[in-house]
């Protein structure tokens, strides 16, 4: 009996007896390979049992973070002829989570796969293409293509569907988003109506969020500037996941009312304790590149853009016995966004169950004295 195991150990005769009393739980869900002799592989307490060629070999369960009972499904995942395993152990935000082994013919066994180990040591349940000899993953509105060059596995091009948009992206050789392609996207047909111009756009790098024009980085602003106060926290990422890697979200919007797009960077709430944190840059349009907005970033909370009073406003909740609300409101002078007005609002509970509300309108001058102006 040959062995196939991730990490090398010998089997006691106790755990031997163990693995081949122990009744099977569940069988691989295709067997798909050229060949005409397929592997027969099925669950047997803590490992896998592959019958194939006259041998049998056995592959250990990695149980850690496991959800359910383990899982088998066979397919030909490097595209060589034969049939390979993925052992599935968990289910975490509706991805799967497992351990592919893949036949080496030469070795004359299933060897664990380290390349397809992409997350955290383990691999992720993809979907396959024969014809186009890649393996896809999707993950909210982005979905990842990998293939192999050579042994190692890798990201081959991404695309992504945004606000009835596609874009399709290669990847850097440090494994960075390059955009090639902006189509528009008929989401009740399903198909592409016409290219676009690619234009600008920003990526999430190992260290920085970088503007970007084609192949072209115009400007990279190092994570550390951009939050100087905190240190955000690098997160295991997926290869071409790398705008997960510090859990921020990049969002363009025209803060200064200029008809060009200006940025704000949020920090993910993990990182605040539950409190999302904000920062901001401008577009110069002289200088092509974002300036950041020291005022509002030191602020770190969000302000929305109003494009029809043109002003930017923040609005914060507290539920508490009156329901109170503040909302500060700032306007343009010159480059610097300015408070003007403040509304605070209360809703208190009468004594027939009916909410009472009030607000309270305060005009703020030049110097920052404010004054009631109305309630």
């Amino acid at each position: 009996m040959k062995f196939s195991i991730k990490v090398a150990a010998v089997l006691s005769c106790a755990v031997c007896a163990a693995v081949l009393c122990s009744s099977y739980t569940s069988f691989a869900e295709t067997t798909v390979s050229t060949e005409t002799e397929q592997p027969k592989a099925r669950v047997f307490g803590d490992d896998v049992k592959v019958t194939y060629r006259g041998e049998t070999f056995v592959l250990p369960i990695n149980k850690d973070g496991a959800t359910g009972d383990p899982s088998i499904k066979q397919d030909d995942y490097n595209f060589d002829g034969f049939s390979d395993i993925f052992i599935k152990t968990a289910s975490v935000n509706r991805e799967y989570i497992g351990d592919y082994w893949l036949w080496d013919d030469n070795a004359g066994e299933f060897v664990f796969s380290q390349y397809m180990a992409i997350e955290n040591g383990r691999g992720k349940e993809m979907t396959i293409d024969k014809k186009e000899q890649t393996l896809h993953l999707t993950r909210n509105s982005k979905t990842v293509y990998y293939g192999w060059e050579g042994d190692a596995f890798v990201p081959k091009r991404a695309e992504v569907e945004s606000k009835g948009q596609i874009m399709t992206y290669s990847f850097d050789d440090n494994y960075n988003t390059v955009l090639e392609k902006r189509e528009k996207y008929d989401g009740i047909r399903h198909e592409t109506v016409k290219e676009l111009d690619t234009g600008d756009y920003l990526r999430v790098t190992d260290d920085a969020v970088e503007y970007m024009k084609g192949k072209s980085v115009i400007q990279s602003i190092p994570v550390s500037d951009i939050f100087p106060d905190t240190e955000p926290l690098k997160y295991s990422s997926l290869p071409a996941f790398k705008d997960e890697l510090y859990g921020i979200k990049l969002v363009r919007m025209d803060l200064d009312f200029d008809g060009t797009r200006d940025l704000c960077v949020c920090l993910n709430p993990r990182e605040q304790g539950g409190k999302p944190k904000y920062a901001y840059y401008l577009m110069n349009t002289k200088s092509g590149k974002l300036e950041r907005m020291e005022k509002l970033s030191e602020d770190g909370r969000m302000f929305t853009p109003d494009p029809f009073e043109k002003v930017l406003c923040h609005v914060e909740t507290k539920f508490n016995e009156d329901h109170s609300t503040t909302a500060n409101y700032y306007k343009w002078e010159g480059d610097k966004a300015v408070l003007y007005k403040r509304e605070e609002g209360d809703s208190e509970m009468t004594k027939v169950g009916r909410y009472e509300e009030s607000m309270r309108v305060y005009r703020i001058d030049e110097n920052g004295n404010e004054k009631l102006s109305r309630t």
